[in-house]
Parts: structure tokens; C-alpha cells; sequence
């Protein structure tokens, strides 16, 4: 009797899921269409406990996973319906931001999959009225890229209007070496219903982990100089690199700027983000970059690496109140782009920088095709909306781009300019410079192929 109390309740709570599984396991005449594709799988009224028992069934996780999609595939995120509801609701998506719920997703003609969701994002959550979403997977997806995403960003790119800022600025940071991670057009419906396109975006703790097994730690820059920690590694010295730059940029005074900069930071691939951003004319920055470290010893801290983000605000008109007041710096907000502008021998190295940009990298030849590319690319996509509401999108979109076009021209050839006036004697006054050369053109497009 003893041993009856004891285990009562745990053969009770095994005899209700044998009960539930016999129950799930009747034959339903009408399946609804997101049940196709997994055979045998189980079939209750609750949505939800039909969701948790299928996340648990192995059967549909026993073939290796098949390759999907390109340039606009279409994607299909269930989730309850009352659930997303109060997620468009603007006043309840703060609260529910970090909440998870479950889903499914299909990926172009494939099945569905079992997976969470939960809401991201700052900003658009405020004012947006699409949502973005972080989806895990129970298992990693393969996609055209030959990229496995286990977790996935989709983006509904609301400040970018037109749907062609976004995936330009992440091909020019690529070609930059300073986004190595994977990002995709696709079109977005939610319950079936279309939302347009969106960019599916591979997270980039996850793409970094995923590019470099020796990563030790990842930082996200953010306003007044603070850095946040995605992730670090339990590995000696962790957070040297990042505190040796946070000490840095507190002082005013910098015996040797570029010796004591390099020894914390890729001073070079600084330089590269901050000059293309001034040629961009992005004026959203300061919290739209990671900094991350791999080590080759992990006993040994290395300088950090950067990766652009978010890339939305490309093309502003002017630069944020609060930047620093130089010609050739464009909304540069962070102490470090103070010194750049303070110090002569960093000064002299960024403009080294930016002429190599503007002459061999960002030519206008360059800007202009690359501008066109993406918007064909985004014209031949079929985001699912009415012919006649694409139409008039991509007349719009023409429109924008040739405005976008004139002014980043016009912007290359205003630095060409300035760059032409200054006197050569400046730079000749300042001794020494960064060890090395700045990175060329085919070094670029190699790194991008590696």
C-alpha cells in the first residue's frame, strides 16, 4: 500500500499521456492542410497539446534535411491565432516580446515544421505595424546557400520602404569583409495570410559560431559608449579586449592612438565601417555593430573583429545632433570617431581609408551597379501582395532608387573633393603609420569567396 502512495500519482500522470496518445491516435476524415506532409501524427482538439505532442515525434526527423528555397521563397509561420493577435496589438508587444509561443513554419513547397516564435526588435515593435519574429526550429533547415539555420530572423524592413536599403547595404559590408553572415529575400504570410516580403537574416551569433569554431566572445555596441555581451566563452581573460578598448576611449590624452587602439581593436576594419557609413550616409550606427573575438590560443586575447547591422537608414539627409563636427566623418556619435577626428595620426590613417574606398572599392561604377542589381533582383521577386499593389511597388521603387542613386554620387564626389583639397603637408608633419596597407579590392572579393 506504502509503495501504491509513493508511485500513485506517477503511473496516474503516465496512464493520462497513454490516454491522450490513444485518443490522438483516431483517424480524423479532415486534416487541416498544416497536418500534411508529417504521416502518423497525432490529432487532438487542443491546438496546443497537438503542437507539443507532434514537437516530440521523431518521425518526421529521420531523413536528412533537404535544401530549400532562394531569392523570395515563400515562408509560412502558423501560430495560434489568438496569439498573434495580441501581438499586433501595439500595447501588448512589449510585454510579449520575449515570450515564446509555439508554431509551425513551411519553407517554399516542404512541410511544416515544428518550431517557437517569439517577437524582435525595438522600434519596429513601437510603430511598426508588421512584425518581426525570431523563429527556432526543432532542427536545423538547410537553405539554397548551403547555409543550416536553426534559428532565423524574419525582418519586416519597415523603415526601409522601397525593400532595397536593407540587402544593399549588407552586400556592400559583405564585399567589405564586414558581413560574413547569411541574408535572403523571402515572402512572408502568417496563417496563410501574405505580409510581403521580409529578409530572412541568419542571427549573428549564430553565423559567427557557425563560420568560426575558434569565436570566443560577441559584443553589440550601443548608445553613450556601452557595450552589451551576446555571448561569451568560458575561456581566461574573456573580456581583456573589450575592457582594454572601453579604457581606451575614456581617455582624452593617447600617447601612441594607433599602437594602443590596434592592440584591442582591427583598427583598419573600424576605419572601413566608418568610412563607408560617411559615404553611405548612414546615419544610424552607434548601435548597429557587433564587435566579436576569435582566438587562434585561447590563453592569448586577440583584437576584435566588427560586423555591420541593420542597415536600414542608408541615404539620410543629414547626421545625427550629436556627432562629431568633421566634413569627412558622417554622424560619427562613438568616442572612437571623436579621436579619429582629434588625434592627427588616426585622422591620417582614416583618410587613407576613405580615399581607398572611394577610388578602388565604393567607385561610383561600383554603387551604381550594385544599386540596380538589387532592385532587379527585388522587381523579379513576387511578394505575394496584388499584381496591381506590386506594380505600383515597383514604379515607386524605380523612383526611389534613381533619387538614392543621385544622391550617394553626389555624396562620393563631395569626399573626392574634400579629400583633394586638403593640403599634402598635414599628413607629411605625422610620422609612422598603422603597420600593414589598407585592404585592396581583390583582397576584398577574395574574402568574400573564402
Amino acid at each position: 500500500m506504502g509503495d501504491l502512495r509513493l508511485y500513485g500519482p506517477w503511473l496516474g500522470g503516465s496512464l493520462l499521456v497513454l490516454a491522450v496518445v490513444v485518443t490522438g491516435s483516431i483517424i480524423i476524415d479532415q486534416v487541416p492542410p498544416r497536418e500534411r506532409g508529417l504521416p502518423d501524427q497525432l490529432f487532438v482538439a487542443d491546438a496546443k497539446l497537438r503542437r507539443t505532442l507532434r514537437s516530440f515525434d521523431p518521425s518526421g526527423f529521420e531523413d536528412e534535411p533537404v535544401a530549400v528555397g532562394g531569392a523570395g521563397m515563400s515562408v509560412n509561420l502558423e501560430l495560434d491565432p489568438d496569439e498573434l493577435l495580441l501581438r499586433f496589438d501595439k500595447r501588448n508587444r512589449t510585454r510579449l516580446k520575449l515570450r515564446r509561443t509555439d508554431a509551425f513554419i513551411q519553407f517554399g513547397d516542404g512541410g511544416y515544421l515544428p518550431a517557437t516564435a517569439r517577437l524582435r526588435g525595438a522600434t519596429t515593435l513601437r510603430n511598426g505595424d508588421k512584425l518581426n519574429f525570431v523563429v527556432d526550429l526543432i532542427r536545423a533547415q538547410v537553405f539554397a546557400s548551403g547555409v543550416a539555420m536553426k534559428r532565423l530572423f524574419l525582418m519586416a524592413m519597415i523603415h526601409d520602404q522601397h525593400q532595397i536599403v536593407s540587402l544593399f547595404g549588407y552586400r556592400i559590408f559583405a564585399d567589405l569583409g564586414l558581413y560574413p553572415t547569411d541574408v535572403q529575400y523571402v515572402r512572408l504570410s502568417l496563417n496563410g495570410e501574405p505580409q510581403g516580403m521580409y529578409l530572412l537574416v541568419e542571427p549573428p551569433l549564430h553565423g559567427l559560431r557557425r563560420l568560426y569554431p575558434d569565436l570566443v566572445a560577441l559584443y553589440r555596441r550601443k548608445a553613450l559608449g556601452f557595450y552589451s555581451i551576446a555571448w561569451q566563452k568560458e575561456v581566461p581573460g574573456v573580456k581583456a579586449s573589450i575592457t582594454g578598448l572601453r579604457e581606451i576611449r575614456r581617455q582624452t590624452q593617447l600617447d601612441d592612438p594607433l599602437a594602443q587602439y590596434s592592440e584591442h581593436i582591427d583598427l583598419d576594419a573600424y576605419f572601413h565601417y566608418l568610412a563607408a557609413n560617411t559615404i553611405l550616409l548612414n546615419d544610424d550606427m552607434q548601435a548597429e555593430l557587433f564587435f566579436y573575438e576569435r582566438r587562434a590560443d585561447v590563453s592569448h586575447p586577440d583584437p576584435l573583429r566588427l560586423m555591420a547591422w541593420d542597415l536600414e537608414d542608408i541615404g539620410s539627409a543629414e547626421g545625427k545632433p550629436d556627432a562629431v563636427a568633421d566634413p569627412l566623418i558622417f554622424s560619427g556619435r562613438d568616442r572612437m570617431d571623436f579621436h579619429t577626428h582629434e588625434q592627427p595620426r588616426l585622422r591620417a590613417r582614416y583618410r587613407e581609408v576613405l580615399a581607398e574606398l572611394l577610388h578602388e572599392v565604393l567607385t561610383p561604377e561600383y554603387i551604381s551597379s550594385l544599386l540596380h542589381s538589387v532592385r532587379m533582383l527585388r522587381d523579379g521577386l513576387d511578394d505575394g501582395l496584388p499584381e496591381s499593389v506590386q506594380a505600383e511597388a515597383r514604379r515607386a521603387r524605380a523612383t526611389y532608387a534613381a533619387e538614392l542613386e543621385e544622391t550617394l554620387l553626389a555624396r562620393h564626389a563631395e569626399l573626392v573633393g574634400l579629400l583633394a583639397s586638403a593640403t599634402e603637408s598635414a599628413r607629411e608633419q605625422i610620422p609612422g603609420s598603422l603597420p600593414g596597407r589598407p585592404i585592396g579590392a581583390q583582397e576584398l572579393a577574395a574574402a568574400r569567396t573564402e
